[in-house]
């Protein structure tokens, strides 16, 4: 009997505070693709979408790489999308949790997915598994609100200072 051989995608998104921490694009991929041969999909480079500048907080339609993969998947071209770290994905539990289900149903082409696969993280589609993910989709999302509440004070204390936070400059009339 002929076995068939499965497609992987790779999805990788970094922030520059990724970036420092060595979880660069290109390590994300390096590790993806090694996991995703090791389970026996079949990934080449061309299967490796890289996303460098979107929030892990917007929705599917305002990343555009995720949604051309996503489209992708839909459609039967892959079986599998391998995801360094769940938080690469979303930094929202609504979006996250929605993604992961959405992902093990029939797709438009009319065959079950495997889904997301994570290499770190859980896996696992039992009761037990999806509430680990969830509580890791919760503290990511929790990561999310910190750093933002840490950047918006940062401006502010800036500002009051008069020193300049950001953006556009303000118009100054003599």
């Amino acid at each position: 009997m002929k076995q068939l051989i499965k497609r992987a995608a790779v999805l990788c998104r970094v922030s520059t505070e990724d970036q420092a921490e060595g979880t660069s694009l290109d390590t994300q991929a390096e590790i993806c693709m090694e996991e995703a041969k090791r389970r026996g999909y079949n990934v080449t480079e061309e299967d490796v979408f890289k996303e460098d500048g979107y929030s892990g907080a917007l929705g599917i339609d305002a990343r555009p790489v995720l949604h051309q993969l996503w489209e992708k998947y839909q459609g039967g071209e892959y079986d599998a999308i391998f995801v360094y770290r769940q938080d690469r994905l979303s930094r929202s539990l609504a979006l996250f949790a929605a993604l992961r289900d959405e992902a093990r149903k029939v797709r438009r082409c009319g065959f079950k997915g495997d889904g997301f696969i994570f290499v770190q993280g859980s896996n696992d589609d039992t009761p037990e598994g999806k509430l680990q993910s969830n509580i890791l989709a919760t503290f990511a999302e929790y990561e999310r609100e910190v750093v933002k509440l840490r950047t918006v004070t940062g401006k502010k204390k800036l500002a009051k200072a008069g020193k300049y936070s950001g953006g556009s400059q303000p118009f100054l009339s003599s």
